[in-house]
């Protein structure tokens, strides 16, 4: 649940359990819910689903993770790492395959029927990328919305990144998207540089396609 909570996922939890002290833990749930009246954790009470609310609680987990050997999670953060290192390298061929590894992994909880999905195990994929980005899900751009934008903190030298997924069609097709309804003129004020990243489930093979471009403002 924590994994999926540092991919900027909420989850559904029961908080009725709780009996208000720190010695009457019965379930995950009511762990989780003495983190939320501690405040590590935010609550929505219309959606019944509990979420990481900032940057800087996020960065809290992942310390507190690697220093309190959680060994399955540090396999997951480590993973999410190489991940952006192959996307920042251009590494297609890794992307693709370090993706599949994540939906597999995923397989019980998350299931692929769409786009939606889709996003959801990206977002998962990248979490520690949030430790150098801002990531803004469906950004307007005039032409339509990206699908996924990372947008790289001051402190960050990394470039952003225009994400756009494509389903059973092509991940060429995800970049030429990108271009041809431009996009990247939302990052017109972005002064770095860019990479553009289309990522293509095909659901009769199973397989992830990626591909990776440099773009110039």
């Amino acid at each position: 649940m924590i994994v999926d909570m540092l991919g900027d996922q909420a989850r559904s939890i029961d908080v009725e359990s709780f009996q208000n002290d720190i010695t009457s833990f019965k379930s995950a749930d009511d762990v989780i819910t003495l983190l939320i009246h501690m405040g590590y954790l935010a609550y929505d009470s219309k959606t019944k689903k509990v979420f990481i609310p900032n940057d800087e609680v996020r960065s809290v987990f992942l310390r507190a993770i690697r220093n309190d050997g959680w060994e399955e999670v540090i396999k997951a953060i480590d993973a999410s790492e190489a991940l952006l290192k192959a996307t920042l390298e251009m590494d297609e061929k890794a992307v693709a395959q370090m993706i599949q590894e994540v939906h597999m992994q995923s397989s019980s909880s998350l299931i692929y029927n769409n786009e939606i999905s889709l996003s959801s195990v990206i977002a998962l994929a990248y979490y520690s990328a949030c430790r150098e980005y801002t990531l803004v899900r469906e950004l307007p751009t005039g032409n339509g919305f990206a699908d996924m934008v990372f947008l790289p903190k001051r402190t960050s030298s990394n470039p952003a990144l225009v994400v756009e997924l494509k389903w059973d069609k092509t991940a060429e097709g995800a970049i030429s998207q990108i271009k041809s309804k431009g996009y990247v003129s939302v990052l017109k004020e972005y002064k770095g540089n860019i990479l553009l990243v289309g990522i293509n489930y095909e659901k009769k093979s199973r397989k992830h396609q990626c591909r990776i471009e440099k773009f110039e403002m």
